[in-house]
């Protein structure tokens, strides 16, 4: 684990960055707030044999992001996550025209009544034929080792994508995993997600608002290493999310990833659900606001 004074040295340095941005007048600030009922609560029993749709997840997040002279930009917000519960972070990068190299810091926190803090290395790198092709891969991994003790907990995140651009739109292939560990009573509790997609991110030049449609495949799984057993949730989704741009300066976005079909496994291999009973979804809306000087072109993906 990272030491204390290497910790609090490195979000001292962050903290720096981000105020030298914000006072040349190039910064971001975002957020959102995250709805489910496809997913399993924290606390789910062992034994429990069913699913009901009926218990809700909440999650969001809040970051600034500011751009500094040489080619870097940083990072720094905090997110509730839904599988990998609660962290903050804090990533510098350093973008080129076809290529980015990022790195950073994460602190899980509050996720246990054992561990208080658990300290994670992100990594990033992406390669880019502008207006072409791209891809982009992300890991964050917790420096914890194995788990001992009650409450000992580690946080895991692959994000990789592979895209392409077409007349008024940006096409991606998407692989997202999710992993959250923690001991309990002795037992290793893992919540694992896994989803593959393909997102097109449908635009209309001097149009406000911009289309984002996904069609994916997850799966959901909760399991207890002592017996093994595991709750397993499959699913077929489609996802909407619209933009829109109120001024140069605001955006907000609505979205929701619905169940066309979800089928269950190990303990759940008994629940099927197809349709709209119960609807099965994960909802989000949030904002982005840019305080980017005027006529400074955007290099986000």
């Amino acid at each position: 684990m990272m030491r204390p004074k290497a910790a609090l040295l490195f979000w001292i340095a962050v903290a720096s960055l981000l105020w030298s941005a914000l006072s040349a007048g190039s910064l971001e600030i975002g957020g959102d707030f995250q709805l489910a009922n496809l997913g399993f609560q924290p606390n789910r029993a062992e034994s429990d044999t069913s699913f009901s749709g009926t218990d809700f997840l909440y999650g969001g997040s809040l970051y600034m992001r500011a751009d500094i002279p040489e080619h870097f930009q940083v990072e720094a917000g905090y997110r509730r996550d839904l599988i990998l519960r609660n962290l903050a972070y804090s990533v510098l990068e350093y973008r080129m025209d076809y290529f980015r190299l990022g790195v950073g810091l994460f602190v899980g926190f509050f996720n246990s009544g054992g561990s208080a803090l658990n300290s994670g290395i992100i990594t990033s790198v992406s390669l880019e034929l502008p207006g072409v092709v791209f891809v982009s891969l992300r890991s964050d991994n917790s420096l914890t080792g194995s788990l001992s003790e009650d409450g000992d907990f580690s946080q895991r995140l692959i994000d990789l994508a592979v895209g392409f651009y077409v007349r008024n739109a940006i096409c991606s292939l998407i692989l997202s995993s999710k992993q959250y560990s923690e001991m309990q009573g002795g037992v290793e509790i893992i919540d694992h997600l896994i989803r593959y997609s393909f997102k097109a991110d449908i635009f209309q030049k001097n149009v406000p608002f911009r289309l984002v449609l996904t069609f994916g495949y997850q799966t959901l799984d909760k399991k207890y290493t002592a017996t093994p057993t595991h709750h397993g949730l499959n699913s077929v989704l489609l996802g909407t999310e619209l933009d829109i741009s109120l001024g140069p300066r605001l955006e907000l976005f609505f979205g929701v990833d619905s169940s066309l079909f979800t089928v269950g496994t190990g303990q759940l291999a008994a629940v099927s659900d197809a349709g709209f009973s119960p609807y099965l979804f994960q909802a989000y809306t949030g904002f982005r606001l840019n305080f980017e000087p005027a006529g400074k072109d955007r290099q986000d993906l």
